[in-house]
């Protein structure tokens, strides 16, 4: 799939800097284990879009609506496309709106409860950058 790295490469950068803050945060308070704990509150915590592409959930999402069953089988990935699913599903009964405005409207104004990420792979993923990166990310000029 094409979009898949660039939407990893937003959810990453969306992780990131969350993630930053809140270890700073923890640092300051004095947290036991700050990293461990900052990923911990990152991943429940953190509210990012849904990054994926509108092709690829017009796929996805009317066959969990259909069958209501998930074609996806890893567990992040699904709890995901259910989530995006029910948000669709809840918006269609209650606007009468189509499927493809509802998905539409989902993936461009809804947030999403978490980061749908293990926090395995957000350890080994993600390191606090240092105070010179972070300024450098902040003054970066786009």
């Amino acid at each position: 799939m094409k979009n898949t790295s660039k939407f990893r490469a937003q959810r990453d950068r969306e992780f990131q800097e969350l993630f930053d803050e809140t270890y700073d945060l923890m640092l300051k308070r004095k947290v036991k284990n700050p990293r461990r704990e900052a990923l911990r509150f990152t991943l429940c915590n953190g509210s990012p879009h849904y990054h994926v592409s509108f092709d690829r959930a017009y796929i996805v999402v009317p066959q969990i609506l259909r069958s209501g069953k998930m074609p996806i089988g890893r567990a992040m990935a699904a709890q995901m496309w259910s989530e995006i699913a029910q948000r669709v599903r809840q918006l269609m009964t209650d606007h009468n709106m189509s499927i493809a405005a509802a998905l539409e409207f989902v993936l461009m104004y809804c947030r999403a409860s978490r980061f749908f990420m293990t926090e395995h792979y957000a350890s080994c993923r993600f390191r606090p950058l240092s105070r010179r990166q972070r300024l450098l990310r902040t003054y970066r000029i786009a």
